[in-house]
Parts: structure tokens; C-alpha cells; sequence
């Protein structure tokens, strides 16, 4: 089973309410903070926990335990001086912090901080709350609440093995999910076949069930569980 994080998102507008929801879907424990009530209200029963408060006060934080949390996201929208003193506050206390950008010179504030800056543009929340915690994973595009296509590098315990061994294309396989595409230095391989051995490097487009997937990156068992 996967490590269940305990994540908290500040600012739950249409972005960071994504990126909550998402992180809550794939099994994390989520603190949603907004200084607008009425967003808290309308997240409310959708994550772990949401909380009215202002994010850029240290007691705030200090109140709700942040500091014991694994990661935060601040996905506040215009203020820029409050989104980056809440970055600021969270970077001292959580050990990943994920922020909002609003330009290129937010961007390099961000770096700076050893923040992961986030570009925000349509379906960004989705892929955010998908990707926080699968490094492997370069993309994701959602099809359904829990099914998508996921772009990712080939874990290494599946490297030099085949298809076929795998189970990725037989109809009951083992993991559950199809390959639509791998991408070998620089080249595409379209619906590969059964006998295509997987290669250390290998970027791998999938279509499946999110939890198939991540249990796929996960399996340490490569093939012997087909023998």
C-alpha cells in the first residue's frame, strides 16, 4: 500500500480546491485553509479537514499542527505578497512546499527558496494532486475521477522484461492497465507488442484505473508473480 501523506493546501479557489480534492481521492490525509469561509464551506465533507483562517500568521499554523504535516501547496490566487509570505512560513516548517507561481520572477523567488513553483493552467490542479507524490509520473491526463492516462518513466524493477511478462496487454493482467505508447530515445513506439522488452530510460504512456497504476510503479515483484 502506498504512504498516506498528510498534505495541507492553502487556498481552496478553483485551483487549490482541485489539487485538495485530488490529494483526498488518492488517499491523503488533506488541510484545506482559505480566509474566505464560503470556499471552506464548499469543500467541506470533499477533504480531511477545511478550516477558515489566515495562512500567512504563524500562530494560525502553529493552532492546526502544520508543522507535523509531510507537504504543503499554496495555491492562493492574486495576492502575491501573502502567497509568498505563506510560502515563506510553510517552508520553515514542512519540508516540501509546492507554491502557486504568477510570473518568472516569482518563479526564480520560488526556486530560490527551494520551492517547487506551479504553472497554472487548465486541468494543472488534477495533475498537481496526482503527481505530488509519484515522481515517476511526468504527466497525467484525467478521463474520470479515478482513470486517466499517466505519462512515466519505467520504474526499475520492470526493466528488461517484456510485455508479455508484465501482463500489461492481456485482458486480466495482473496490474489492470494497457500501454499506449513507449518512447525510446526520442522514438515512438505505437501499441508496442507482446514480445517489446522494456529498456532502463523508457517513458511509458498507460491508460488505468489510478489506483492499477500506482500499484504498478509500486510492485517490487516484477514477473515473478506470473510464473
Amino acid at each position: 500500500m502506498a504512504k498516506k501523506n498528510q498534505v495541507v493546501v492553502v487556498g481552496l479557489g478553483k485551483f487549490g480546491g482541485r489539487v485538495a480534492i485530488t490529494l483526498f481521492q488518492s488517499g491523503h490525509d488533506v488541510l484545506g485553509i482559505d480566509i474566505d469561509n464560503e470556499k471552506v464551506q464548499e469543500i467541506q465533507g470533499r477533504i480531511t479537514y477545511a478550516v477558515q483562517g489566515d495562512a500567512s500568521q504563524r500562530i494560525v499554523l502553529n493552532e492546526l499542527g502544520v508543522q507535523d504535516y509531510d507537504a504543503a501547496v499554496v495555491a492562493i490566487g492574486d495576492d502575491l505578497g501573502q502567497s509568498i509570505t505563506t510560502t515563506v512560513l510553510l517552508k520553515s516548517m514542512v519540508k516540501e512546499v509546492w507554491s502557486r507561481s504568477h510570473s518568472d520572477l516569482h518563479t526564480d523567488t520560488l526556486l530560490q527558496l527551494e520551492c517547487t513553483p506551479i504553472s497554472v493552467e487548465e486541468g494543472m490542479g488534477t495533475r498537481v494532486g496526482h503527481n505530488m507524490f509519484k515522481p515517476a509520473v511526468h504527466e497525467y491526463m484525467e478521463l474520470s475521477d479515478d482513470f486517466g492516462i499517466s505519462q512515466l518513466i519505467l520504474p526499475t524493477q520492470h526493466e528488461n522484461m517484456s510485455l508479455e511478462n508484465l501482463g500489461l496487454k492481456e485482458a486480466r493482467s495482473r496490474h489492470g492497465i494497457s500501454i499506449i505508447s513507449i518512447t525510446r530515445r526520442g522514438k515512438i513506439i505505437i501499441s508496442p507488442n507482446l514480445k517489446t522488452s522494456l529498456e532502463k530510460g523508457d517513458i511509458l504512456t498507460i491508460c488505468g484505473n489510478d489506483d492499477q497504476v500506482e500499484a504498478f510503479i509500486g510492485d517490487k515483484n516484477g514477473s515473478k508473480n506470473q510464473q
